[in-house]
């Protein structure tokens, strides 16, 4: 049985540790701090477009996460928003999203291309620090 979880926002919310699979709430515009943080069992995550901000360390150190698709509507990816996510390969950025904070995806050793889209005017430092595997950016 496959462990679902809504998302609704909420402040301090955290997902529990045992969820493989996200749905967002249709009036979500902030992934939170922490939220999905050491869930371990998450493999694929698609950031819905009602979603502006990714907050710091929102799915950091989620080991089993292999995919990621950021949609345009999000502004900002916030510090180690994706820190530790070993096993993410596939990360897809789409146009729009503005700005890309520290150590976003560092630690992210499966990691082998990314395109950053020509919407991006800020990459902080050391964002792909320790990405084992990159070999296109």
């Amino acid at each position: 049985m496959v462990v679902t979880y809504t998302y609704k926002g909420l402040i301090d919310a955290r997902a529990p540790k045992d969820v493989e699979e996200v749905k967002f709430a249709d009036d979500v515009t902030v992934i939170r701090r922490r939220a999905f943080s050491n869930c371990n069992k998450l493999k694929k995550v698609v950031i819905p477009k009602t979603v502006t901000k990714i907050e710091g360390e929102a799915f950091m150190d989620c080991t089993k996460l292999r995919s990621v698709v950021i949609n345009g509507s999000v502004k900002e990816v916030g510090n180690s928003s994706f820190h530790g996510c070993t096993k993410l390969g596939q990360l897809i950025l789409l146009n729009g999203v503005d700005e890309i904070h520290s150590d976003a995806f560092c630690f992210c050793h499966s990691l082998r291309s990314v395109f950053i889209p020509g919407s991006v005017r800020m990459i902080g430092n050391c964002v792909f620090y320790y990405c084992l595997s990159l070999d296109y950016v």
